[in-house]
Order: C-alpha cells, then sequence, then structure tokens
C-alpha cells in the first residue's frame, strides 16, 4: 500500500491515518496503457508490469510535490494513478474517487463496519434523544454547510484559484 503522507514523502506500507477499513478491488481489464504513456508492453492488455510502472510514475511524481490537505493529499495521489492508466475511461476525481469507494468499497470485516459508522450513528441517536427534532435540524443543516464548504474549496483547489493549492497533475 501506498500513501502520499506528507510533502514530497510517499509512504509504503504505513499509512498516515492508520490501517484502511475499506477498500476496493481494481479489474485491470478496465486500464488501458498507451505505449507512450509509460513505457507499457501493450496498449490494450495490462500486465502486473505495466501497474508497477504507472504506480512508480506517480510515486515518483508525488515524491516532488507538496502536500496540502485540501487539495493535493492521498486522494489525488490515486486519482492521478488512475488518470495515468485511464481506468474505466474516466476523468477521476476526489468526489469521483469517494463515489466509488462508497459503492464498489467492500468494509473489511466487522470491526471496520462498526468503526467507521458507529460513532456517526451513536452521536445521531444521543442528539435526537437529548435534543430531539431540533438537533436533527441542525445536524443536517450541519452537514450540508460543510459538504458545500468542502465542494466550493475543492472546486477552487482545482481551478487553481485558491491560495497556494495545487489541483491534479
Amino acid at each position: 500500500m501506498l500513501d502520499f503522507a506528507g510533502p514530497y514523502y510517499v509512504a509504503m506500507d504505513q499509512l498516515s491515518f492508520g490501517n484502511p477499513t475499506k477498500y476496493w478491488v481494481l479489474d485491470p481489464e478496465l486500464a488501458s496503457f498507451p505505449e507512450d504513456s509509460i513505457g507499457s508492453s501493450t496498449s490494450s492488455r495490462s500486465t502486473s508490469a505495466d501497474w508497477d510502472k504507472a504506480l512508480q510514475a506517480c510515486t515518483s511524481l508525488y515524491q516532488l510535490k507538496p502536500y496540502s490537505l485540501l487539495s493535493q493529499n492521498c486522494h489525488n495521489f490515486v486519482g492521478h494513478f488512475l488518470n495515468q492508466v485511464r481506468y474505466d475511461n474516466k476523468d477521476w476525481d476526489v468526489v469521483n474517487i469517494a463515489t466509488a469507494i462508497f459503492i464498489h468499497g467492500r468494509f473489511i470485516g466487522a470491526a471496520s463496519l462498526a468503526k467507521t459508522w458507529l460513532p456517526h450513528v451513536g452521536l445521531v441517536v444521543l442528539g435526537t434523544i437529548l435534543g430531539g427534532v431540533p438537533f436533527l435540524f441542525c445536524w443536517l443543516i450541519s452537514v450540508i454547510a460543510i459538504g458545500c464548504a468542502w465542494s466550493y474549496l475543492f472546486l477552487k483547489a482545482q481551478s487553481g484559484q485558491g491560495p497556494g493549492v495545487v489541483g491534479f497533475a
């Protein structure tokens, strides 16, 4: 496992935020490797060597990049790799990756599922018991506001208009 863990640093098997709780198995048949992009052995079928070359190229590039929590992070690293291998012929960004993980991802086990969802569910249940409908209303407004703010900052970062931000390369 690789993780763009900080400025100019790609960690191997040492993730910044702990062990993963969910994963998505990629289908190598959905990747394409044009010969001019990474010097692949074929332009239609991918091999493990093609994947390794693309991953090494992505790692080398991100070892030259500064890190930004909002705009240049481990999710951008994954998006760059998926774009480089032209995975599923899509333009991958953070939103597409999050959606794909939500839809196609599998939890590692029951403990991972609980670790991911139990704090949120517990907070909403406790808040509803103690605060009733006003809590639910405030919680919903907060979630929407945070989502809108994050989306705005993400779009600003992608357009290069944010302060010191870097989008996908």
